[in-house]
C-alpha cells in the first residue's frame, strides 16, 4: 500500500453527479478515462449540466500518493 500501481481505465454508463448546493445534476461523458501507472488522464472529458453544453476536462491526476494526490486540470 505504500506505493500503489494500477492501469487500466474508468468508464461511466448513463452516470450522474447532483450538488445540492446549486440544485442541479451533471452528467458524467461516459468517454474512457485512462489510468496509466497510478496517473489518471483526462483527455477532453464532458461533464454536461442542464443547458447540456458540456465542461470539458482535461489534464491529470497523479494517485502515487493516495493521501496526497497531485491534480493538474484545466476546464474549459
Amino acid at each position: 500500500m505504500s506505493k500503489p500501481s494500477f492501469d487500466g481505465y474508468v468508464k461511466f454508463d448513463s452516470a450522474n453527479v447532483k450538488v445540492n448546493m446549486l440544485g442541479t445534476e451533471y452528467a458524467l461523458g461516459q468517454d474512457r478515462i485512462a489510468v496509466d501507472s497510478g496517473l489518471v488522464i483526462f483527455n477532453k472529458f464532458p461533464i454536461k449540466g442542464a443547458n447540456e453544453n458540456p465542461l470539458v476536462i482535461n489534464g491529470t491526476v497523479n494517485m502515487h500518493e493516495l493521501t496526497n494526490p497531485a491534480v493538474d486540470l484545466s476546464f474549459n
